[in-house]
């Protein structure tokens, strides 16, 4: 068995509820202290053999489905399952494109350990994002994503026993699936919580690949940026804020470590691509307010996020509330003024004291996550970076963030005055006169009785660096 070292996080006397009506509290608590799973040492051969694929919930109100190929089962998956199981994955709006019999799953008559998908339904069924043509059948491959009606619709994976290796610590408590995305250090993929199905994110980082992250730092420090993630995970969900992402689990392998931490439903970057950037500006209010609360909160612990921008912003639900949550800590680390000196981050979303602390070798405060707010909040407005590189100008990135001044007279959107408002003491160059995350969260734009925002403000923040426009 392969040396694997489970480091604990947390309280010991922390548990997990299995109730449905603790659905909503599952990720806010430790998991249990013993693990239990649904082997057994007795009759293992025969378990293993009755028991060869299971559907894991995408959908967190949704249990798993265990499939077995000595049986004539066949599993129908549709609204009236949903009924008869009194849940409802998908808001009401979403459950019209789904049928009363939308699918059927079974096992393959010619080949046991396979297993099969008929599509019964009027709005398809999607595997893996493609759909299936109407009425036909299709073999199931490992880690395939179901979805019922509309794409985004994601009600189960498949997961086919015969790919999951029950030989170690890590695969008899989590089973993994498809790949989501990659973060700074590494890469995340779908997972699921062996003894109930509970859908969970797992985080793989090589230990021995890190040179693509930071070269100046991380060929001196390799292990300890991993180090450092975790630390600060570890930290953060202990005191478990409802805007930043939750670490849950954490496996030291000797070349590689696995973070196990909730999961969210997709990146901002996806989610605005997905609507086509069809995104108000109370929507982004409301995306703004909550990310600048976790910087808020990030910054009065002491720590620096360093790579913010959309695809570290998660969408973690949409219904009843929309909520996001900050991600890919990587680059994060603790608020010692002498030690950031580095470039670090994402070349758009970077600072102008970044830039500069490369040059002169001199350091720089949380701030730089206040701008790199700035930019997300200009995105969202204005469906465009704010800074981007001019070769008829003759002007590098570079040059732009550190030189140029922001305006919003080229939008087609309209922008309220509040709002340019804000982004230009976000935007500021001198990071001395730049809004901090909790002076952010005072300004007048998330006022709903103020009206307008103040002369003050405005000329201040437009002789910095902001040119704010005023729309008729």
């Amino acid at each position: 068995m392969e040396n694997i070292q489970h480091k604990r996080k947390l309280d010991e006397n922390c548990n997990v509820e299995d109730d449905d009506s603790s659905q909503k509290k599952v990720l806010s608590q430790e998991l249990p202290s013993t693990y239990q799973t649904n082997e057994s040492n007795e009759d293992e051969g025969e378990q293993q053999e009755s028991f060869r694929a299971t559907l894991y919930p995408i959908m967190p109100t949704l249990k798993k489905i265990e499939l077995t190929s000595f049986s004539d089962q066949k599993v129908t998956i549709g609204r009236a399952a949903f009924h008869r199981e009194k849940v409802q994955p998908f808001p009401q709006s979403h459950l019209l494109y789904i049928s009363e019999k939308h699918c059927v799953v079974e096992k393959n008559p010619f080949i046991p350990q396979d297993f099969i998908i008929q599509d019964c339904s009027r709005n398809g069924v999607f595997l893996n994002g493609k759909r299936m043509q109407r009425g036909s059948r299709s073999t199931l491959e490992n880690c395939t994503e179901i979805a019922l009606g509309k794409e985004e619709n994601k009600t189960y994976c498949f997961i086919n026993q015969k790919n999951v290796l029950k030989d170690d610590v890590v695969s008899n408590l989590y089973v993994r699936g498809p790949h989501l995305g990659s973060g700074a250090l590494g890469i995340v993929y779908r997972c699921f919580r062996s003894s109930d199905g509970y859908p969970l994110a797992m985080k793989i980082i090589k230990k021995l690949d890190l040179s693509h992250v930071n070269p100046n730092e991380s060929a001196r420090q390799g292990p300890n940026l991993i180090d450092r993630e975790i630390k600060i995970l570890q930290k953060l969900s202990k005191l478990d804020h409802p805007n930043i992402v939750k670490l849950l689990d954490v496996f030291d392998r000797p070349n590689e470590v696995m973070l196990v931490m909730e999961l969210c439903c997709e990146d901002m970057l996806a989610y605005l691509r997905a609507r086509m950037w069809s995104y108000t500006e109370s929507e982004a209010k409301v995306c703004m307010k909550q990310v600048l609360v976790a910087l808020n909160f990030l910054h009065s612990n002491k720590i620096v996020h360093r790579d913010l921008k959309l695809e570290n912003i998660l969408v973690f639900s949409t219904t009843p509330e929309f909520c996001v949550k900050l991600a890919d800590f990587g680059l994060s680390r603790t608020a010692d003024l002498s030690q950031p000196k580095t470039i670090c981050g994402t070349e758009y979303y970077l600072a102008p004291e970044i830039i500069w602390a490369s040059q002169r070798k001199e350091s720089y405060t949380e701030k730089v996550d206040c701008w790199s707010a700035g930019v997300v909040m200009y995105l969202l407005l204005v469906k465009a970076y704010p800074f981007i590189d001019s070769e008829r100008e003759g002007k590098t990135l570079f040059d732009k963030i550190l030189t140029q001044k922001v305006t919003f007279s080229h939008s087609s959107h309209k922008v309220s005055i509040e709002a340019q408002s804000l982004v230009a003491n976000l935007l500021r160059k001198n990071y001395e006169k730049r809004f901090d995350a909790n002076r952010a969260l005072q300004h007048q734009w998330f006022d709903e009785s103020s009206s307008s925002a103040s002369d003050e403000s405005l000329t201040s923040a437009t002789e910095d660096s902001v040119s704010v426009t005023t729309r008729n």
